[in-house]
């Protein structure tokens, strides 16, 4: 991981575009919670090798997809677990109704 922006969008190494984890809601920076998830998706990421599947582009020009640590573990999945964001059902349609901490 290069840089985190928020709870829901990060920048790889050797990746142009952002990407956006998809089916994840997190607080926008400057409401309560934001610093949070943000927090949590630095600390699942940060100094670690980061797989992703690509689900679509969104308006930003984003990658929006699924994001995994070395040994498979969603890390979408995992911070819906740690209730820090939330899942955006308008497009996962309950496919993270599983998340577990």
């Amino acid at each position: 991981m290069r840089y985190v922006h928020d709870g829901d969008t990060l920048y790889l190494y050797g990746l142009k575009p952002a990407i956006r984890l998809w089916g994840v809601d997190a607080p926008e920076v400057g409401q309560k919670g934001a610093q949070a998830a943000t927090n949590a998706l630095i600390k699942l990421s940060k100094e670690k090798r980061i797989s992703y599947i690509p689900i679509d582009t969104d308006k930003y020009g984003r990658i929006v997809a699924r994001l995994f640590l070395s040994d498979g573990k969603e890390i979408n999945c995992i911070l819906i677990g740690q209730g820090v964001v939330k899942q955006y059902n308008k497009y996962s349609k309950g496919f993270y109704d599983s998340c577990e901490p």
